[in-house]
């Protein structure tokens, strides 16, 4: 844990020839652990120095030195370059005179040099004006993590290990977590192996998470039984597990925390086995086959500047800076660079290619994936997929594409007191131009899969309407694999349609440099800074200074930057929508082969004022063998008909039950509590499905909540429907996430004003779904693009 503030000091420089010159510096003070900082006193500088003629409004870096005991000084020290790139410092001390607490501590002596050679001296004060944002501006954790700017090589990260008796508790585990069947193959060390790796590359925080749980199994087996989990026999392991397994079900806190420590520790395995070729031949699984040999890369590819590419360090000019190659960025990123402004984009991720989407999809979500698909809520928890990669989210999302719908326009104009063009007749030319420009059209028939007969056929005798979901997929074949970004290049993500439209238009991409500093002068934004690395570990700093910058770095993202950069509206991170959806699985008398189909294909229609959608989804055997709480015999049971196993889901439209801040790690963090509205209409989603499952045919229905969560026929479903069912019992999915830097008319309400720009601010925008003010009740991204039109036509001029 660290520490970091933020400071404005201003002054005047005296110089031979020049007179008395006026300067000012606004930084960021930041330390990576409190506990380094109090014994060495250092810290890191980040900020903006303008002191003419020598800085126009230089992006400059440094340390600062406290020691109160010795020298009785803060020392700074700043690096910058001038107009013509040459090497220039910035150095004071403000000396601790206990005599003059608020003097000394608020001036600083400074000597500016170039090259060695002293150009001016000078003083700078802390302004008293800005003493309420100061105090503000101090955090207990900063947003830095621990690197080391100039070494040359990085060191190897550190492999997650286990202990020898970490190792055979996982070993005891596995063997009773999944046993063998008609399809299932036997565990073996291999699939613990593989676990262990799949535990390793992804986030930190949940391999340490993953080791306490098996200390904890293993501290449960000393308590019921006198001995290790490991020493038990296999039938004891099981039946110890069986008995964890009911003394979960509820949703207490205590029930919660057994349920989800279960399936933590048996989500890498079960990742990992069901992934086996052996068990994708037996259950029929169509194979993807071999990537194809990489296409030669189109003219404008040779814009596609990658952190490799880079010098330690570099700055760039451009009109507009885009941090965010997503849904928002990438549409206002085409459409400003087609007009001739010159636009700059970051991304934090890579940018994968058609031939990058083949192979394991573990390896596939690892790579696209933040966190690796492991990017959970606190409070409910609700995993988050986010995409971080070229084209974010749309690269790994099911295609889905929905106008916002007219009632939720009217709700902002009428109840958030958005303009008049806000209405439909005047909005939805963006939204036309969307979906034209993602060749929008229903899924076609011989691509919708068996399911589309199973819902259909339930649909009819409930009198429910249903059919195909529109989606931007042109010439797609229904390959399941939309989710893992998709083999066929069919699906119009971003990153095959409007980045290769700004990128053949004249801008630039840089990709592999998360954005860490936005670097402010009063109410201007003069630059972002970006950090990464190259395959050596060698860290490259980018600067990238534009007339006007747009965050574009999605929901979670874009507030977590704001927050981190000294922002304190009061709206920053609240208001977060997710859609929280859940699915429900049917046991079906005919081999559905769900791989064969569009995963987000179909859709149920249900009353609009329900505010729950129905919509296809598919997962593959190594995801959904997550989702079941089983251990044993009963997952098997389900596994080995995985063939036969109908999924489909539905999300409900939410009222901003969520936030988002800044973690001490740095790393965002989500909290949700789901709505009691929110829960009734998940469980009303629930039963309704499982009705049309049973009058379809299906024989058992899993939906994974509630007294009796696998339902054997129509009166169970009816039963289910009037249960008493907790809050805390609800596997969630937030794939949605809308609204923490919401749009509206003043800083009392919301983040950024009607033309995108964060109040008090003069050039600073946003332009992703975090300004959606409210949940949709259908997927965002043609909403979240039609905004991003329209801040083009704002910002194009």
């Amino acid at each position: 844990m660290g520490a970091s503030f933020f400071e404005v000091m201003r002054g005047q420089l005296a110089a031979s020839g020049h007179g008395m010159n006026p300067v000012d510096l606004e930084i960021k003070v930041e330390a990576t652990h409190l506990g380094s900082l109090l014994r060495t006193g250092k810290a890191r500088i980040t900020g903006v120095l303008h002191a003419p003629p020598w800085a126009e409004l230089a992006a400059t870096e440094g340390e600062i030195r406290i020691d109160p005991v010795f020298d009785r000084e803060i020392a700074y020290r700043l690096a910058f370059r001038d107009a013509e790139g040459r090497d220039c410092a910035l150095e004071g001390k403000k000396t601790m005179l206990w005599s003059r607490p608020l003097w000394s501590f608020t001036h600083l002596r400074v000597v500016l040099s170039r090259e060695g050679e002293e150009l001016a001296q000078g003083h700078l004060r802390f302004s008293w004006d800005d003493l309420g944002a100061f105090l503000q501006s101090f955090r207990p954790w900063s947003s830095i993590r621990p690197i080391e700017l100039h070494r040359p090589m990085a060191r190897a990260p550190s492999p997650f290990v286990l202990s020898p008796h970490a190792r055979a508790t996982m070993e005891a585990f596995a063997e009773v977590c999944i046993t063998p069947g008609r399809a299932v193959p036997p565990m073996d060390p291999r699939s613990v192996d593989e676990a262990v790796v799949y535990l390793a590359n992804g986030p930190v925080h949940v391999a340490r998470l993953y080791a306490l749980g098996l200390r904890w199994l293993d501290l449960v087996a000393r308590l019921r039984t006198g001995r290790a989990f490991a020493a038990l026999g296999a039938e004891a392991r099981r039946e110890l597990l069986v008995e964890i397994e009911n003394a979960a079900q509820g949703s207490s806190l205590g029930h919660q925390a057994r349920r989800r420590m279960l399936l933590l520790l048996g989500g890498p395995l079960r990742a990992v086995h069901f992934a086996r070729p052996s068990y994708l031949n037996a259950i029929g699984h169509r194979a993807l086959g071999v990537a194809p040999p990489p296409e030669a890369p189109p003219r404008w590819f040779q814009r596609v500047i990658s952190a490799e590419t880079l010098s330690a360090e570099t700055d760039v000019h451009a009109e507009v800076v885009i941090v965010g190659t997503g849904a928002g960025g990438a549409v206002l990123a085409a459409e400003l660079a087609q007009r001739g402004i010159a636009v700059a984009l970051i991304e934090e991720g890579p940018f994968l290619r058609r031939h990058d989407f083949f192979g394991d999809p573990n390896h596939r979500m690892a790579t696209a994936w933040r966190d690796g698909g492991m990017h959970f809520s606190l409070g409910n928890p609700v995993n988050i997929p986010l995409g971080k990669v070229v084209g974010g989210t749309t690269t790994i999302n099911s295609g889905t594409c929905f106008a916002t719908p007219d009632h939720v326009l009217r709700e902002w104009r009428d109840e958030l007191g958005f303009p008049d063009e806000f209405l439909p007749g005047t909005y939805h030319r963006h939204s036309m131009r969307v979906l034209d420009h993602l060749q929008v059209a229903p899924g076609e028939a011989k691509v919708l899969g068996r399911i589309a007969d199973v819902i259909g056929r339930g649909a009819d005798a409930m009198g429910l309407a249903h059919g195909p979901l529109p989606r931007n997929a042109p010439g797609c074949t229904g390959i399941g694999e939309c989710i893992f970004g998709c083999p066929e290049g069919a699906k119009q993500s971003t990153d095959v349609s409007f980045i290769p439209r700004a990128l053949a238009a004249g801008a630039e991409l840089y990709c592999g440099l998360p954005v860490t500093r936005i670097l402010m002068r009063g109410p201007r934004a003069v630059a972002v800074v970006a950090r990464g690395a190259d395959a050596h570990g060698v860290q490259k700093t980018l600067r990238i200074f534009a007339d006007r910058i747009v965050l574009a770095a999605g929901t979670i993202g874009t507030p977590s930057l704001l927050e981190d950069n000294g922002f304190r509206l009061p709206w920053i991170g609240k208001n977060l929508s997710v859609h929280p959806a859940m699915g429900v699985i049917a046991r079906c008398h005919q081999d559905l082969a769900p791989w064969d189909a569009i995963p987000q294909g179909y859709a149920l229609h249900a009353l609009e004022e329900d505010e729950i959608r129905y919509e296809g989804y598919y997962l593959p055997p190594s995801f959904l063998g997550g989702l079941f709480p089983w251990t044993g015999p009963e997952l098997t049971r389900w596994m080995d008909d995985f063939a036969r196993l109908g999924q489909f889901g539905f999300m409900v439209r939410d009222r901003g039950d969520g936030w988002v801040k800044k973690g001490p790690d740095g790393r965002p963090v989500v909290g949700y509590f789901l709505s009691q509205r929110s829960a009734e209409r998940l469980q009303k989603g629930a039963a309704l499905l499982a009705e049309v499952f049973f009058h379809a045919g299906a024989s058992e229905v899993y939906v994974g909540i509630g007294p009796k969560q696998v339902l054997q026929g129509m009166d169970d479903a009816k039963d289910f429907a009037k249960a008493k069912i907790g809050r805390g019992e609800f596997n969630l999915l937030g794939a949605h996430p809308l609204g923490t830097c919401r749009m509206g008319a003043s800083a009392e309400s919301a983040v950024v004003d009607f033309e995108h720009k964060v109040f008090g601010t003069e050039n600073l925008y946003v332009v992703d779904g975090s300004v959606i003010p409210t949940s949709l009740g259908v997927n965002p991204m043609v909403t979240i693009m039609s905004f991003a039109l329209r801040a083009a036509e704002i910002m194009g001029g």
